[in-house]
């Protein structure tokens, strides 16, 4: 592969040696000479995102919760102390006062599936922040791929321009000997207005990609950023099978919906424990009245919870989360359903990119390069119109125009089957870098 994908890009035998676009006088705007590497901007992404830098805070506080539910109830002290009495007893007969502590023992194992349940649901947090992260990379790729996409668009709008020049300056020589008409003169230099206005639209799309790259990194909106390198074309064989399977497998929103019904099924399982009375062990230190002593006698006892006569109470909660593990395996159904048929739509796009962007390599882009130089030498000559010549200019400007827009869409819906799958293309197809082949 060359090492500048667009200087191969348009007619290079029409345009004169030395002729650049950044030397049109009505157009300063000048791409940077500075490359912008896409391995940087990801890099920044992962690590300056806001975005990912809260879904990442709100998995380490889902993580904390583990800790939280797998432990005991707070054990209970008090102190028991006497207020006033209203009888005459000898000494020593009713206590003055009453130290004690108390813990109920879970033996029931709530605190261990409501901890299960915690850990799954933190399971469930770093899929979803792997999935966040995912999107977003695959968000900074796309606007990586279509800022190179403008440049190289107004590159090749630039060297249209150039040739329209050319033209027009034959045509009105050819008009001051009248060997053509006004009208055809006129029509060529409109075409060459029309192409300077293009040609800020391309410079506006180049500012906008340049704001969403900044704000995906967290960069001031106005930061300069390099130019970006030209996207490569890797010949990737990918198939529905293998892609499927691929996205079944990795996809992290299915992978949090399976940890969300194991979530959903150790918190039913811990509400129906809810039944079982769990013992509170007492132990208490009295010192009666008048004694000397400091502690007259050490009592011990045991208490139960009497969840029967809250039966309501305790048969509503069952049913939740019996509701909410319906709800969570529908919804992982609805989700595979969802990812089987997106994985079929993305890769039926990157086959059509891919398809069209061979043809206009192969046969659109190369003939209509040798349509246009023919046009020009039969003109020059004086055996062609002006009209076919500006024709052909529009037919070649065009098909270098979708030759480029075709490999741009190709790798956007290269990065948006990453994200949707959650795996890297080489888990789902041998990639060959095609270097045998100029991607003219």
């Amino acid at each position: 592969m060359k090492s500048n994908f667009f200087y191969f890009l348009f007619w290079p035998l029409v345009l004169p040696a030395g002729l650049g676009a950044g030397n049109l006088p009505h157009h300063p705007f000048v791409p940077p000479s500075e490359s912008l590497s896409l391995d940087w901007v990801l890099g920044e992404v992962r690590t300056n995102n806001p975005s990912i830098k809260g879904a990442g805070a709100a998995w380490h506080a889902l993580r904390e919760r583990v800790a939280q539910q797998s432990a005991w109830d707070d054990p209970r002290a008090g102190v028991d102390l006497k207020a006033a009495r209203f009888v005459d007893v000898p000494a020593n007969t009713f206590t003055d006062q009453t130290l004690f502590v108390e813990q109920t023992i879970p033996v029931a194992g709530k605190n261990k599936l409501r901890a299960r349940a915690a850990k799954a649901e933190a399971s469930a947090g770093g899929e979803e922040y792997r999935q966040r992260e995912l999107d977003l990379l695959a968000n900074a790729q796309a606007s990586y791929y279509r800022m190179a996409n403008a440049y190289g668009q107004w590159e090749i709008n630039r060297r249209s321009a150039q040739f329209l020049e050319q033209i027009v300056e034959t045509a009105r020589h050819k008009l001051e000997s009248g060997r053509e008409t006004q009208g055809n003169v006129l029509t060529a230099e409109t075409d060459l207005a029309k192409l300077d206005e293009s040609a800020f639209d391309f410079e506006r799309q180049v500012a906008d990609e340049q704001a969403v790259l900044n704000m995906l990194m967290n960069h001031p909106a106005g930061a300069p950023l390099g130019r970006p390198a030209p996207p490569p074309f890797a010949e990737v064989d990918l198939s529905y099978d293998r892609v499927e399977a691929a996205a079944l497998s990795h996809r992290p929103e299915l992978m949090a919906g399976a940890k969300k019904i194991e979530a959903a099924r150790a918190r039913l399982e811990a509400s129906r424990r809810d039944w079982i009375p769990e013992p509170s062990v007492r132990l208490a230190a009295d010192r009666y009245n008048g004694a000397s002593q400091a502690v007259d006698d050490v009592m011990a006892g045991v208490s139960f919870n009497l969840p029967w006569f809250q039966r309501e109470k305790y048969a509503a909660a069952t049913r939740e989360n019996r509701e909410v593990l319906a709800g969570a395996r529908y919804e992982l159904d609805s989700l595979r359903a969802q990812t089987a048929e997106m994985a079929r739509a993305q890769l039926t796009k990157i086959q059509t990119f891919r398809h069209h962007y061979e043809l206009f390599r192969d046969k659109v882009a190369p003939l209509a390069r040798e349509s246009i130089a023919a046009s020009r030498v039969s003109y020059e000559s004086g055996k062609g119109e002006l009209t076919q010549v500006l024709a052909a200019q529009q037919n070649a400007q065009e098909s270098e125009s979708m030759l480029l827009q075709h490999l741009t869409d190709y790798q956007i819906g290269l990065a948006e089957l990453t994200s949707l799958a959650g795996a890297d293309l080489s888990e789902m197809a041998i990639i060959s870098t095609s270097n045998t082949r100029e991607n003219q």
